[in-house]
């Protein structure tokens, strides 16, 4: 019946399931009010056969315009949510990284302060030492 369709069976047998279930309401209320209750064969035949009409027809349609719903509001939410927190995410991330690299390098940069100027230091008093002898 779906041929290529992305709905899974057990969706088919839920939508099946509930009309289903609202034609037997309907039978049953037909049946009450016109009938008094009583529940007549080619009643039953009538909604086997409309049954059969909606599964082959109209549940394709339904089944159709079903999915055309799912992808639109996946599409808003793509839009809606997806795309902007990305987006936010980049940005946080760009920063995150604009900062670490800063910090990283201003880090260094005092090390490498400290490391020549103790080495100037030590070079200086070994200087000093041999000037005296």
């Amino acid at each position: 019946m779906l041929g290529n369709s992305r709905v899974k069976k057990p969706a088919v047998f839920l939508l099946d399931l509930v009309y289903m279930v609202f034609l037997t309401v309907g039978v049953s209320l037909f049946a009450y009010g016109f009938n008094y209750g009583d529940h007549r064969l080619f009643i039953l035949l009538s909604a086997a056969v409309g049954f059969a009409l909606y599964h082959n027809t109209v549940g394709r349609v339904v089944i159709f315009f079903s999915e055309a719903i799912v992808r639109l509001i996946r599409a808003v939410i793509h839009y809606v949510l997806v795309v902007p927190l990305r987006f936010l995410f980049r940005v946080i991330r760009r920063c995150g990284m604009w900062l670490i690299h800063h910090t990283v390098w201003v880090l260094l940069r005092i090390i490498g302060d400290m490391k020549r100027s103790a080495y100037t230091e030590r070079t200086r008093k070994k200087l000093k030492k041999l000037i005296r002898i």
